[in-house]
C-alpha cells in the first residue's frame, strides 16, 4: 500500500483519537442546527474574511508564492499537523461566534455507542456549535470541512492531474475521495471514516462543503500573481451547507433514533 493510499486510514485513526482526547467543545463531528438556533447570532462571515485575508497578506509579505499558499492557509485554519480538530472551529468558539446545542436537545438525543462508535465519546467531542455564516445557519464543523477537507479535495485534484488525468477526470477522482469520507464503499476498506463507520451520519452538506473548499484552494492557487487575492467566504457558502437544507443519510440504527424523535 502506498503512502497516498495509507493516509486516509491514518487520518481516520487520528479522528477517533481526536474524539477521545479533544478538550475543546469547538471541535466536533455532527450538528443539529436550525434557523432558530442562529436567531441571536451575529453573522461571522466578516470575521472569517478578515482572518483569512490578514493571513494571505502576511504570506504575501513573506514572499510565499501562490503554489504554497493553499497549504499555508490550511495550516492556519484547518486541522494540519495531525490534529483532527480544525483550528477555525476553535477560533469560532473562542470568538463567541456560535451557540452550543446540547445533544439532549438535538435530534441525536437517543443515539448512543450501540448505534455508532463515535457516540461513546463525550458530547463535547461529538456535537458542534451552531454558527451563522452568510445568512446560513450551519454547524461550526462546516468551517472545518471547508478549510481542512476542502484542502484534501484540492490535493486529490492536483494529485490526479500530476498522474496524467484529464481535468474532468481529476475532479471526478477528487469527488470519489470525497464520497469515501462519508460512505463505506464496497471494495474500498478505507472509507466512511467521517460518517458511516464513526457517527452513523452521512452528511451531504459535508460533501458539498468539502468540494467548495476545494474550489477555494484551486482558485487561490490559480489567482493572478502580483496582486492580492481577496477572500470572501460568501463566494463559496451555499444554503446546502445546512443539514436542514441538504438532508443527511443515516445508518439504520441511527436513522431509527432520529426518526423516533420526529426528525429526519
Amino acid at each position: 500500500m502506498t503512502w497516498h493510499e495509507l493516509r486516509p486510514a491514518l487520518f481516520a485513526s487520528l479522528l477517533i483519537v481526536g474524539f477521545a482526547l479533544a478538550p475543546n467543545p469547538a471541535g466536533a463531528a455532527e450538528c443539529d442546527c436550525r434557523d432558530a438556533d442562529c436567531a441571536s447570532l451575529t453573522d461571522s462571515a466578516g470575521a472569517i474574511n478578515n482572518l483569512v485575508n490578514a493571513e494571505l497578506r502576511r504570506l504575501e509579505g513573506d514572499g510565499v508564492g501562490r503554489g504554497v499558499q493553499p497549504s499555508k492557509i490550511r495550516e492556519a485554519f484547518g486541522g494540519a499537523g495531525g490534529n483532527p480538530i480544525a483550528k477555525i472551529e476553535n477560533i469560532a468558539a473562542a470568538g463567541g461566534w456560535g451557540a452550543a446545542k446540547p445533544k439532549s436537545q438535538s435530534k441525536y438525543r437517543n443515539v448512543d455507542a450501540f448505534d455508532a462508535p463515535a457516540w461513546a465519546f463525550p458530547e463535547s467531542a461529538v456535537m458542534a456549535q451552531c454558527v451563522l455564516v452568510c445568512d446560513v445557519c450551519m454547524g461550526a464543523d462546516k468551517l472545518g470541512h471547508f478549510f481542512d477537507q476542502g484542502f484534501q479535495f484540492f490535493y486529490e485534484r492536483v494529485y490526479a492531474l500530476s498522474k496524467g488525468f484529464s481535468p474532468p477526470l481529476a475532479i471526478a477522482h477528487a469527488q470519489i475521495w470525497n464520497v469515501k469520507t462519508e460512505f463505506k464503499l464496497a471494495g474500498t476498506p478505507i472509507s466512511g471514516y467521517f460518517g458511516q463507520n464513526t457517527t452513523g451520519v452521512m452528511s451531504y452538506a459535508d460533501l458539498f462543503t468539502n468540494a467548495q473548499g476545494g474550489a477555494f484552494y484551486w482558485e487561490l492557487m490559480n489567482a493572478p500573481p502580483g496582486q492580492p487575492y481577496a477572500f470572501d467566504i460568501c463566494s463559496f457558502v451555499r444554503p446546502e451547507w445546512s443539514e436542514e437544507i441538504q438532508k443527511n443519510d443515516y445508518t439504520p440504527a441511527v436513522k431509527s433514533k432520529v426518526n423516533g424523535v420526529g426528525r429526519e
